[in-house]
C-alpha cells in the first residue's frame, strides 16, 4: 500500500497559488545572464523555461522583467523546464511578486 505522501500530486503540495504567465527573465549566476521565460509564478516559487542550451546551477538569481533579483533554488528539472522555490524572506518575495503583477507582467 502506498503512503498518502506518495499519492499527493504536485499541485496539492504547493504552498502558494500559481498564476500562468509569459514573462521574460534572466537566470543570473557566475557573471552569466541566461535568458528564460517564467511560465508560472507564485510568492513561493516559479516554473522557468530556459531559452538557451544552458545548465543552471542548483541556486541562482532569477531576474524577471529586468526589474529585481530573487534567489531561487531548483526543485525539479524536465528538459528545459525548471521548477524553483524562492529562497529568503517570504514577505520580501511576496512583495516582489505583487510588484511584478502591478507592473503588468502577469
Amino acid at each position: 500500500m502506498m503512503s498518502t505522501a506518495l499519492n499527493t500530486s504536485c499541485a496539492e503540495r504547493r504552498v502558494g497559488q500559481r498564476s500562468n504567465m509569459n514573462c521574460s527573465a534572466y537566470a543570473r549566476f557566475d557573471g552569466q545572464d541566461v535568458p528564460c521565460c517564467l511560465t508560472d509564478l507564485s510568492v513561493t516559487g516559479a516554473q522557468v523555461e530556459v531559452l538557451e542550451d544552458a545548465i543552471l546551477p542548483e541556486r541562482f538569481h532569477l531576474r524577471p522583467a529586468d526589474l529585481f533579483d530573487m534567489e531561487a533554488e531548483v526543485r525539479w528539472r524536465r528538459g528545459r523546464s525548471i521548477g524553483v522555490r524562492f529562497v529568503g524572506d517570504p514577505a520580501v518575495n511576496a512583495a516582489m511578486v505583487v510588484g511584478l503583477a502591478a507592473y503588468g507582467e502577469i
